[in-house]
């Protein structure tokens, strides 16, 4: 598999966040940017990353003492590559108060920590990612004082500096939602993994896409010392191309599960998990030979939840890399397969 973008992209623009908090918060409500608005459930895009925030809830010590406000945002990949937030340069979110204080993200250590679990996370293209962000003020907190608004903030200056990475389509790329107000339908519809150009498929069929033909035959959960750690998926893979080839030269990008609640876990998500990676995109197939592999899938972040049930499995190619080493456009359009579960 190939190695992600390097990750000192995303340190650095972690330490421009921890340097914003820094600033006294009377002077933060001065520093907001303009920002594209949203309302509670909607889909914002700025051709990089769909964003959306679905709950905010108090944030209570071990004590039961609140200390802050956590927020429920759902985060997708827009693009064709692997990113992380880090690496396109997104900067420290606030919170507005409904009597215009602020709380940034990186005010406390907590806060920190939380906003960093977003920044390293690593998204296959279409992934989504559910991130409980920590909001905790430095000072005293009036918990009357209640939420109004997420301002999530991007450097479109130093992404398009970047020209390895892909730009900011939407001049300002920021965000503000707004909590004092819900989506419609309509509103809610924009973005997912279902915008992934993608063969679509059930449980038991096979997919071909001029290189391979694959079909996924059962899946059930992946159990370690008598509980559930995560999912098997169980396929067959047939070498369709007419010569030796193995799937990691035709660029087959990570494997990622998708669950109940739209969230995707990648097959390189864990070291256990790669290693199995690693026994299907590294085998020789000769031409019109088949392989039946078993990939399992495991995260903790969140807390693995056995009932966010598993329902589909993408596989996605990179086209354009399969384009560059070869000289030639990739056979099957769209190359990728989406398979459904809930089908026969």
């Amino acid at each position: 598999m190939r190695a992600p973008l390097t990750h000192c992209i995303v340190g650095f623009s972690l330490l421009l966040a921890l340097g914003s908090a820094l600033v006294p918060r009377t002077a933060l409500a001065e520093a907001l940017p303009a920002a594209g608005e949203g309302c509670m459930g909607q889909w914002m895009f700025n051709g990089i990353w769909r964003v959306r925030v679905t709950k905010v809830d108090p944030l209570n010590d071990s004590g039961g003492k609140q200390i802050g406000w956590l927020v429920t945002e759902q985060w997708r990949n827009g693009t064709d590559r692997k990113l992380a937030p880090g690496n396109t340069f997104a900067k420290d979110q606030v919170l507005v108060l409904a009597n215009g204080a602020q709380i940034a993200a990186t005010e406390t250590t907590q806060g920190t920590l939380s906003s960093q679990d977003l920044g390293f996370h690593d998204f296959p293209p279409s992934a989504q990612y559910t991130h409980l962000q920590k909001f905790i003020a430095a000072g005293a907190l009036d918990a009357s004082n209640k939420p109004a608004a997420v301002v999530i903030p991007f450097d479109a200056a130093k992404e398009a500096a970047n020209k390895p990475l892909p730009p900011y389509s939407v001049n300002p790329p920021n965000f503000k939602i707004k909590l004092d107000c819900t989506a419609t339908p309509q509103q809610q519809a924009q973005g997912g993994s279902f915008e992934l150009p993608a063969k679509a498929g059930c449980l038991s069929q096979w997919l071909a896409n001029g290189l391979w033909k694959m079909r996924v035959t059962q899946v059930g959960p992946e159990i370690d010392n008598g509980t559930q750690v995560g999912w098997l998926v169980t396929q067959e893979w047939t070498n369709v191309s007419g010569r030796k080839l193995q799937p990691i030269q035709s660029w087959v990008e990570d494997e990622q599960l998708v669950l109940a609640n739209g969230d995707t876990v990648s097959s390189g998500n864990e070291t256990t998990t790669t290693f199995k990676v690693r026994e299907l995109v590294n085998r020789d197939f000769n031409p019109g030979s088949s392989y039946t592999h078993t990939q399992n899938f495991r995260y903790d972040r969140p807390a693995f939840d056995p009932s966010n049930k598993a329902v589909k499995l993408l596989v996605v190619w990179d086209v354009g890399a399969y384009k560059y080493f070869t000289g030639k456009p990739f056979p099957g359009n769209p190359p990728n397969f989406r398979i459904s579960f809930s089908c026969p």
